[in-house]
């Protein structure tokens, strides 16, 4: 069955890599509207509190998160092993700003290392970029797209222009 499919009948799996203020409550939507999420967070205290339905994100209740893990739609993990049983995979981790704003991409980097992320007959989106100016968005996509062959670099460029207030400007 193509992704098209898969999406429009709730069947595909989906990844969401990072468990955090992002990846949490994004998860948990998903599960909620029916698909099958595989949450995956290197903390493992985050991966046994997500399995347990307690909450650690002031947007998430832990009665919705309970309601959900015990509904089998949504489970924890701290490792990478389900990313190949995923039809789309969604990176959700920090990018926070250093003391000069420029992202520190390393989180994304350590995410996309060769081989971490299967990309064959994959969908792979970044749920959050954070605001940069041109010149670092683009070399940001370039190490992204080199380690994990997300797709081309026109059409995601294109893309990010439309979604993310401020791209390109000075900031």
């Amino acid at each position: 069955m193509n992704l098209e499919k898969l999406i429009k009948n709730k069947k595909a799996k989906v990844a969401v890599i990072g468990l955090g203020y992002v990846g949490l409550p994004v998860a948990l939507e998903l599960a909620k509207t029916g698909y099958q999420v595989f949450g995956i967070d290197i903390k493992k205290e985050r991966v046994q509190k997500v399995n347990k339905g307690v909450s650690y994100i002031a947007d998430v209740s832990s009665s919705e998160l309970k309601r959900v893990i015990e509904s089998k739609k949504l489970k924890a993990f701290s490792n990478h092993l389900l990313l190949k049983n995923s039809d789309i995979i969604l990176i959700c981790v920090p990018t926070p700003l250093d003391k000069n704003k420029n992202p520190d991409l390393s989180y994304i980097e350590s995410t996309t290392e060769e081989g971490t992320i299967p990309t064959k007959n994959k969908k792979i989106f970044m749920a959050k970029l954070p605001p940069v100016n041109e010149d670092q968005l683009n070399s940001g996509l370039e190490k992204l797209k080199e380690a994990a062959e997300i797709g081309d670099k026109e059409t995601i460029l294109k893309t990010l222009k439309e979604l993310i207030p401020n791209y390109g400007k000075k900031i």
